[in-house]
């Protein structure tokens, strides 16, 4: 998902279970994810020519009928 606030792009990466049999949902946005959602968002910066705006990733998530927010999940420069 993406979202606009003011002048921050959101991008956002939902993740959901219904039970914690194989651990917690923000477990499932590994190193690996991460580096795909960075590159998909730069993939959508440069395609929509933005210039004059900030990013950010969040992640949703949702483990059985709790749903818990994390704002700034992780920075946008990993290698």
């Amino acid at each position: 998902m993406i979202a606009l606030k003011e002048k921050t792009i959101i991008f956002v990466e939902v993740k959901g279970c219904r039970t914690g049999q194989f651990g917690h949902p923000t477990g499932r946005v590994d190193r690996r994810k991460r580096q795909n959602l960075i590159g998909a968002a730069e993939k959508f910066i440069i395609e929509k020519n933005i210039t004059d705006s900030d990013f950010r990733f969040d992640l949703i998530t949702f483990l059985g009928g709790n749903l818990e927010y994390y704002r700034d999940a992780f920075p946008g420069n990993e290698e």
